[in-house]
């Protein structure tokens, strides 16, 4: 971490679902002041993500925020599947969201009209963060 954020290049931090504390606290340390929040759970036949990583993500988007408060930025990701889940992401403090495994629908690659309501929706919580 030191040597990318004593060059100044922006630096993010993926944290995972799990033991993630000691993780963001050394990053913090070294000068990071971005995380994204969380990545793919590992289970035994490999990493589990989606829907079933989203109350997990948003444990996690809580704890970094309650750590570090304000003086970082969050982004929330993990299950985020219906504009809805945005605002859930924006309660549990995150200043931004990432959208991963709804971006995998082929029609992506014709219009990217299924996304808008995501965008509005972000837009509309995160805008000002």
């Amino acid at each position: 971490f030191l040597d990318a954020v004593a060059t100044g290049v922006p630096v993010v931090v993926k944290l995972p679902p799990v033991c993630y504390e000691q993780m963001a606290e050394r990053a913090y340390e070294a000068g990071v002041r971005s995380f994204h929040c969380t990545n793919t759970l590992p289970i035994p036949r490999g990493g589990l993500s989606g829907s079933p990583l989203k109350p997990i993500a948003l444990g996690v988007v809580r704890a970094v925020r309650r750590t570090f408060g304000s003086g970082v930025q969050i982004i929330g990701g993990g299950g985020i599947q219906k504009p809805e889940h945005v605002d859930e992401f924006a309660d549990a403090g995150a200043d931004h969201v990432a959208l991963g495994t709804i971006t995998m629908n082929p029609v992506l690659l014709v219009t990217h009209a299924p996304l808008r309501k995501f965008i509005e929706r972000a837009d509309a919580r995160l805008g000002g963060r």
